[in-house]
């Protein structure tokens, strides 16, 4: 009765974070009856969207450019000697919003999962400790803006031991962040004054 190419896009819709079956049903028959004004247009951002890179710095998705570094990891402004690492890109954009990172990013794209037991199949921290070891000389600040969870201090205990061979000061955010919360979600004044807080 139902085209199978709606079961296919509902499915696939279900699987974005926060949106279930009935949630992704209503979207596809959204997208049906708002051909013009909303599917095509969003067709053509999609094209866009897949054909962005990621920045060979911090892994940030960029428009693709001749260094292969985003507008953030490009700005002359920024301490390349501070190094901020978020679980994801929703987080930069919390830490960015607030203008309180000085420096740059590392995304980790997850966090270490105390169920699987190599988290170097997983986490990605080879270019982290390639932008580390480039310069010997000077000390780097590494800021974990990770929020505070089982998951995310396991993390930053994991990557403070792969930081050990090198000259790295390890902070993590203060007061401010409760246990428990997530950083996507925190507001800015809390976000500064984790920032401030940091140990």
């Amino acid at each position: 009765m139902v085209p199978e190419i709606i079961h296919q896009c509902i499915k696939r819709i279900a699987r974005i974070p926060g949106i279930g079956q009935r949630h992704a049903s209503r979207i596809v028959f959204f997208l049906l009856r708002a051909r013009t004004h909303v599917t095509n247009p969003l067709i053509q951002d999609l094209e866009r969207l897949c054909a962005l890179s990621s920045c060979t710095s911090c892994l940030f998705p960029c428009e693709p450019h001749e260094t292969n570094l985003c507008a953030i990891c490009r700005d002359p402004q920024r301490d390349p000697h501070t190094i901020i690492i978020v679980e994801k890109e929703t987080d930069l954009l919390t830490i960015e919003k607030a203008k309180i990172g000085q420096g740059t990013y590392y995304i980790l794209g997850g966090l270490v999962n105390p169920v699987q037991p190599d988290p170097e199949h997983y986490l990605n921290l080879q270019p982290l400790l390639t932008r580390i070891a480039k310069d010997p000389r000077i000390k780097k600040e590494v800021i974990f803006a990770l929020s505070p969870t089982a998951a995310g201090n396991l993390t930053a205990t994991y990557i403070e031991r792969k930081l050990r061979p090198y000259p790295v000061q390890c902070t993590r955010l203060g007061r401010g962040l409760p246990n428990g919360g997530d950083v996507e979600f925190t507001d800015e004044e809390t976000m500064s004054a984790a920032f401030m807080n940091r140990k």
